[in-house]
């Protein structure tokens, strides 16, 4: 198994510099716990778990070496990194057990939640900052809120948190897929993941402000985000080809074929009216049997059209927007 590793010309060659005498179990433990002393806890267990990895799959050391410098270089200086990759993958070839209490360390997992809670890395909590956070705990066993009367409610609730994610400056939307009873997906109107918000494109996109600097009927205001339709004059329905953002339906849609989820057969619940044709063709591709919408007017004569010549049945769910 360790054939390709220790046969590696970049491993002998730091073997003879830092062990010229050959390889003294002793003496080379010795300096890579030295070395541990001044690196993090996090970056000795990567490097070790990629060393692991590398002897499993037969990979040379100079392969083995360039990943941990890849990993790792942004956190420590070049030189140690060095050292301590070769003198820890010497020891690790050589005797396994002895660094098991490094390889698996003795796990805190409230310093782990309050490293999170913090911003910091685990070794720099303090006990003070554990105490902190058992005080601020806050279990939760009940609710006091009234049980929803039937699925659609229960739905419906979840669309409209999902909505709340919305950052779109016109209208904010949920969508909830849903199978045997069960959520397996949920959407909001929103730019593609990483896109910026649609507002930003007056300081992001040229292209966009040469076409239409001219054009702005309501002024700008840094302070006050706009629809850059709104800022454009554009009434509801106008001007959506200047729209970056996905609508609720088809995210939900998008999302579940990110996880690998299948649609067929699924219900899409959604706080709005008939979807735009866009969405309905996404609708009946994907296989949704259902939709259950807050309205029944069609946005447009294309999404009419579109559902009359399919089979997907449309359900009208009056929704308790104060809920």
């Amino acid at each position: 198994m360790y054939k390709e590793f220790t046969e590696d010309e970049l491993f002998k060659k730091a073997l003879a510099e830092f062990a010229p005498g050959g390889l003294d179990k002793k003496i080379i433990f010795n300096y890579a716990t030295s070395l541990m002393g001044s690196v993090e806890p996090e970056v000795v267990c990567n490097i070790l778990n990629i060393i692991k990895a590398s002897v499993v799959s037969n990979m040379s050391f100079t392969k083995c070496y360039q990943h941990i410098a890849k990993v790792e270089s942004i956190h420590v200086g070049y030189d140690m990194l060095r050292k301590l990759t070769f003198f820890i993958a010497a020891e690790y070839l050589m005797t396994i057990d002895q660094l098991g209490s490094i390889i698996k360390p003795e796990r805190d997992f409230v310093a782990e939640v309050a490293a999170e809670k913090y911003n910091i890395p685990v070794a720099n909590v303090t006990a003070t900052e554990k105490e902190a956070l058992l005080a601020d705990s806050d279990e939760v066993y009940s609710i006091t809120d009234t049980p929803v009367d039937n699925w659609d409610e229960y739905f419906f609730n979840v669309c409209r948190q999902a909505a709340r994610n919305s950052k779109c400056l016109s209208r904010r939307i949920g969508a909830v897929l849903v199978k045997d009873k069960s959520i397996i997906s949920t959407g909001y109107n929103s730019p593609p993941r990483g896109v910026p918000s649609c507002d930003l494109r007056w300081t992001l996109d040229p292209h966009f402000i040469a076409k239409y600097k001219d054009k702005i009927v309501v002024p700008l205001d840094p302070d006050k985000p706009i629809c850059p339709r709104y800022s454009l004059g554009a009434k509801s329905g106008e001007m959506l080809d200047i729209c970056a953002a996905g609508h609720a339906e088809e995210n939900a849609i998008l999302n579940a074929a990110w996880h690998g989820i299948s649609t067929k057969g699924a219900t899409l619940f959604m706080t709005c009216g008939i979807p735009c044709f866009r969405c309905v063709v996404k609708i009946i591709n994907a296989g949704i049997k259902e939709i259950v919408v807050t309205g029944i007017s069609f946005y447009d004569d294309n999404a009419e059209f579109l559902l009359n010549n399919s089979e997907v049945k449309v359900r009208f769910y009056k929704f308790d927007k104060k809920i």
